[in-house]
């Protein structure tokens, strides 16, 4: 009976949330008001100086990518009655304008609460059906999911109700966490069905509270295991190589590798740390010996792969059915897939010494197949684990200078004051790197590793699926075919501080692209020529 009450409570919870789920226009208003000298102002009209000013007032206006002006009104003015030509005259302008969302981020928003509505009616349904069913009771890993459920509808209520900036960012961050969701309900629903037992809760620390933080677990992974793992089915070529007559010499890049040594470390980041997230928890995690590519891949060294194989980007091709062209910022429409955005328009200047961008996963394993082929050596992307070691670098600082987000700019290409400029909703490190987009690469000081732009100028894939929970995804490659989201690291050219830290989990499908996403590789040891 207890187990009966319990179904009938989340089934009241999801008939009552349901109802609230009216997916209306997300529209509002905000007004500013700004007080300015107008020198000259005896030779000035009145609505002359309240122009002025009015002007001084719009910039003020919170303005963000995704969002749309439907208007601007001025509500009042008021100026002194100062009659000298060359005294100043006080004027106050207060502006009120009317927000909208952008036609895309108003369908994916839209699109999140369709999502949510529809995994709430399988929930609830899958919770009736068992609860009526021979045994009477539920599971629960079932409950569990539909409590986490209710908690992301609950926060995607809030934000939109309270919440008025950075629209486009988190958007995109609730629909990834729907599609999590998704994918571990059915997985679930599907153990139930064969009769498979879940994998047990793992063990928490007995006295959290007075350790400050959970027991550390320990997931090993051996240099062949990563390479398995990392290796391609038999038989699956993605790229056909329009090969000219001769042996090609090995491209440069695989003279640009670093060795970074194994070892067990922390991954995740302190409960005290600022901007964490929950899927931050702290995991102790050995990996073996590996080489980090020292920079990022280049425009020119994408441009040359693209040359040689005919090879067509998701962005250009639109392989998934999604949409065309690249994530993006577009001037009067916010962030958006804007069409013809691609690697060799990102929507901003690149030379070939710039990082690539606008590349999906499923476009980095295509390239890495044919640097493969070139060189026969085994490159690859680092794991998720990999890359976070090698950032860290033994440290337990946020980020691999320390916790002090002022000196980003020495270090890396990050969302500074003169990007604030131009994205005014984005938040900033208080410095200023001489650089609004990406740079090129080695521009800022390496890690003691000689890793350059591991933090800022581009998001870089890994090889590894994404799990809420760290469970051994982390530490080795997906198959290409596997399904799941796919999770890149290191904050970009427009991260803000919270996202610029090493432990910070961002994740895409595999054919997913923006102007903030590129790669670097990594490789086993046991796969480079010795001398």
């Amino acid at each position: 009976m207890i187990i009966s009450s319990r179904i009938y409570l989340f089934t009241g919870l999801f008939v009552s949330s349901l109802a609230a789920f009216a997916v209306t226009p997300l529209q509002w208003s905000s007004s500013v008001e700004a007080t300015s000298a107008v020198s000259g102002a005896g030779s000035m009209s009145r609505e002359s100086q309240c122009r002025y000013v009015e002007q001084v007032a719009k910039t003020r206006l919170p303005f963000q990518p995704g969002v749309i002006v439907e208007s601007v009104t001025r509500d009042y003015c008021r100026c002194d009655q100062g009659s000298v030509a060359d005294k100043p005259s006080q004027c106050t302008v207060r502006v009120t304008a009317r927000f909208k969302l952008d036609p895309f981020l108003e369908e994916q928003r839209s699109g999140l609460y369709r999502s949510l509505k529809a995994l709430e009616s399988d929930v609830e349904r899958e919770m009736s059906q068992r609860q009526s069913g021979v045994s009477g009771t539920t599971s629960p890993e079932l409950e569990a999911i539909a409590r986490r459920v209710q908690v992301v509808r609950g926060d995607v209520s809030r934000f939109y109700d309270e919440n008025r900036t950075d629209l486009a960012v988190y958007t995109s961050s609730y629909l990834n966490k729907v599609l999590v969701l998704e994918d571990e309900f059915r997985k679930l629903k599907q153990d139930l069905s064969l009769g498979v037992s879940p994998p047990p809760e793992r063990p928490r620390a007995a006295s959290s509270h007075s350790v400050g933080k959970p027991e550390p677990l320990t997931v090993t992974a051996t240099a062949a295991e990563v390479r398995q793992s990392a290796a391609p089915p038999p038989g699956e070529n993605r790229t056909v190589l329009r090969r000219g007559p001769g042996i090609v010499d090995p491209l440069s890049i695989d003279r640009r590798m670093v060795k970074i040594p194994g070892g067990c470390f922390l991954m995740g980041s302190a409960p005290s740390e600022p901007g964490r997230d929950e899927d931050e928890r702290y995991q102790q995690v050995c990996i073996g010996a590996f080489e980090l590519s020292q920079y990022e891949v280049t425009l020119g060294e994408f441009s040359r792969f693209v040359s040689e194989t005919g090879h067509r980007t998701d962005a250009e091709a639109n392989r998934d059915g999604r949409t065309f062209g690249c994530f993006s910022e577009d001037s009067g429409t916010g962030w958006r897939y804007v069409k013809d955005r691609d690697w060799r328009n990102p929507g901003f200047i690149q030379d070939n010494s710039h990082p690539v961008v606008c590349i999906s996963w499923m476009d980095a394993i295509a390239y890495i197949d044919w640097i493969n082929e070139k060189t026969g050596l085994g490159y690859r992307l680092p794991t998720e684990a990999e890359w976070e070691f090698a950032a860290k670098e033994g440290n337990k600082t946020e980020r691999p200078w320390g916790s002090d987000s002022s000196q980003a700019c020495s270090f890396s290409n990050v969302s500074d004051t003169s990007a604030g400029g131009k994205f005014s909703s984005l938040s900033t490190h208080p410095c200023d790197d001489l650089n609004i987009h990406t740079s090129p690469i080695g521009s800022y000081s390496s890690n003691k590793y000689g890793l350059f732009d591991l933090i800022g100028n581009v998001s870089e894939w890994t090889c590894s699926n994404y799990s809420n929970k760290y469970n051994g995804n982390e530490t080795r490659c997906a198959r290409v075919t596997s399904r799941g989201l796919r999770v890149h690291r290191g904050g970009s050219w427009n991260s803000v501080p919270d996202w610029t830290r090493s432990s910070v989990r961002v994740r895409l499908w595999p054919a997913g692209r923006a102007d903030t996403v590129g790669f670097r590789l990594a490789q086993s040891l046991d796969q480079v020529e010795k001398p």
